[in-house]
């Protein structure tokens, strides 16, 4: 019985010794590799830009130009002048004597007043030379509407100027230079001047019967 005890245990010896050799001889396990960190979190997203400015207002128009100044007035026409007919018997032709109180004036004064005298003589003297009949004459100068002048051949007295006038279709009216006894005619524009002492001056009959038309038709 114990022989048979000692030949168990020398057999589970043996098996024991070839297990441990089977387990020596057996290829190792595997190695696994290290597994990586794992990784972060993902970062949050970033906060959304701000909106931008809303952008500046637009500036205000600019003010409109003021208006243009109305243009200047355009001169009026010459109108023609109503002429009265001259209903005066005719002025003496006299000579202008000076005065006492003229006697005290500087030279110049005196020979301004003289010539003035002179003048007013000569125009006195050319309208005294009209007929009583005679439809216009005055003193003074037709201004503007130039149509032609005549020698003093051809016109040499204001009654002669007038005449010359009168037989001329284009002619309106007529001045006369007392002193150079000079002749013009003019057309059917301009206007009177009173102002100018060395001149008498007449309108034509058909620039008179114009005038009588013209207003009748008013």
């Amino acid at each position: 019985m114990v022989g048979l005890l000692r030949q168990v245990l020398v057999i589970t010896q043996v098996i024991g010794l070839l297990q441990l050799c089977d387990t020596q001889k057996a290829p190792p396990a595997p190695r696994t590799a290290p597994q990586p960190p794992a990784p972060p979190p993902p970062a949050p997203p970033p906060p959304p830009p701000p909106p931008p400015p809303p952008p500046p207002p637009p500036p205000p128009p600019p003010p409109p130009p003021p208006p243009p100044p109305p243009p200047p007035p355009r001169p009026p026409a010459p109108q023609r002048q109503k002429v009265q007919q001259s209903t005066t018997s005719r002025p003496a032709a006299t000579t202008l004597q000076p005065t006492v109180e003229e006697e005290d004036l500087n030279p110049r004064e005196k020979q301004r007043r003289q010539l003035s005298r002179e003048l007013q003589t000569s125009r006195l003297r050319h309208l005294s030379s009209f007929s009583d009949n005679f439809h216009h004459r005055t003193h003074g100068a037709w201004m503007y509407g130039d149509y032609r002048d005549l020698d003093t051949e051809e016109a040499d007295s204001a009654p002669k100027c007038a005449k010359a006038c009168e037989d001329d279709n284009e002619c309106y009216h007529w001045n006369f230079h007392v002193q150079k006894l000079r002749c013009s005619f003019k057309g059917d524009n301009g206007y009177l001047s009173h102002s100018h002492e060395e001149y008498v001056s007449g309108n034509a009959a058909r620039y008179i019967s114009a005038m009588k038309a013209q207003s009748s038709e008013l």
